[in-house]
């Protein structure tokens, strides 16, 4: 009987059957590795894979959350149980902390036992204004940006305070004024803030005319500054010229009426205005009549006078500068009894030919000035009939 052969299988079964092979420590721990991996990822509910992680993950995180909420709360404890019983009978008590730091307060329940936390305020003290520096007088306006406060007192530096919450302060003389906010709210937490407002002073303007020096004949006009703590000076004198000189002259082209401005200014920038009208028209012109008159008894005479001699028995007055005028007198009665277009020529005392009765005569003078000023002056003169010389040229 022939015998059977084997399969390949059989063979390889029968000649190994008997051998077994065991990987190296390094190749069996590479294996063991990625079929760890393999495991991991493939979501079998038998094994441990990355949805049992993400699980451990998120109850490790929550235990974590709560055990520190509940260690905050226990360190905002301000009064612990043991201590309860013996402060039951006392009233609340505040730490008061000045300067913006934290305090905490103990506040009472409806037990009369204070509450088993701790509050935090914080106050803050803050102001702006709208001026820093500035000249005299300097009116200042505060916005009040303070936070977490309900009262405010204000101290300016200048002995003056205010209680208002936006207050608005004027500083009428020069100075460093240190002013303060002290802010505060109603359980007593105070908070200051400082900042310093400069005052500048202002100068004083002032200004004259030099008559004496004033040549009015040639409308030339000297002008005075008498002004104080200025360092720059601006001149209007009325008539659209203007001067940046200390002490300037001026000559105008006519007579009016003009304001003269000088404006001084400081070297702080602070400024001070004076205006004066017509200031430049002096005494230098004008006609003074006496206030009584005695004429001669030799009988009239031509009236002539000179400004160098006094002519006791003509009726004329001091003359200032005028070169003609219309000269008039007026009897008692009101009507004309004498009238000159001469400056030169007065009043003799003498009607027709005869001496005027006593009695108070008016006068009228009327003209021009060389400046162009007119004038038109009147008055009153007693006559007086003496067979004395005495002189009543009185002015």
């Amino acid at each position: 009987m022939a015998e059977k052969k084997n399969t390949i299988e059989e063979v390889f079964q029968k000649s190994f059957g008997e051998h077994k092979i065991s990987p190296s420590p390094k190749v069996l721990k590479t294996i063991k590795h990625k079929l760890f991996w393999k495991d991991y990822f493939s979501l079998n509910p038998r094994k441990f894979n990355i949805l049992y992680s993400v699980l451990a993950i998120v109850a490790f995180s929550y235990m974590f959350y709560s055990i520190n909420h509940n260690n905050s709360k226990a360190t905002h404890q301000v009064i612990s149980d043991t201590d309860k019983s013996s402060l039951e009978n006392q009233s609340s008590s505040k730490d008061l902390t000045i300067n913006n730091k934290q305090l905490a307060t103990k506040k009472e329940n409806k037990y009369n036992t204070p509450d088993s936390h701790e509050e935090f305020i914080r106050v803050k003290a803050h102001y702006t204004s709208n001026v820093q520096v500035g000249c005299e007088p300097l009116t200042v306006h505060f916005n009040n940006v303070s936070q977490g406060a309900s009262s405010f007192e204000w101290n300016f530096g200048d002995g003056s305070i205010s209680k208002d919450r936006n207050p608005v302060h004027v500083f009428t003389k020069p100075g460093n004024y240190s002013v303060t906010l002290k802010a505060s709210n109603k359980n007593g937490i105070l908070a200051e803030h400082v900042e310093n407002i400069v005052v500048y002073e202002k100068p004083t303007t002032h200004f004259i005319i030099d008559v004496h020096n004033s040549d009015i004949n040639e409308k030339l006009v000297y002008f005075k500054n008498k002004s104080k703590n200025a360092a720059a000076f601006s001149w209007n004198f009325g008539d659209n010229t203007t001067s940046d000189t200390k002490n300037p002259n001026h000559k105008y082209s006519d007579f009016k009426t003009y304001k003269v401005s000088l404006i001084a200014t400081s070297a702080k920038g602070c400024s001070d205005t004076v205006i004066k009208t017509n200031n430049f028209i002096t005494h230098n012109y004008g006609l003074v009549f006496p206030t009584q008159f005695k004429p001669g008894i030799q009988g009239p005479n031509s009236g002539i006078y000179t400004r160098q001699e006094i002519e006791p028995f003509v009726f004329y007055p001091k003359n200032y500068g005028a070169k003609e005028y219309t000269f008039r007198i007026l009897s008692p009665n009101g009507y004309e009894v004498f009238r000159s277009n001469d400056i030169s020529i007065g009043w003799d005392g003498y009607i027709r030919g005869r001496m005027a009765p006593a009695g108070v005569y008016s006068y009228q003078a009327s003209g021009e000035y060389p400046n162009g000023q007119k004038f038109d002056i009147t008055g009153e003169v007693k006559l007086v009939i003496d067979n004395s010389y005495q002189d009543y040229y009185n002015y």
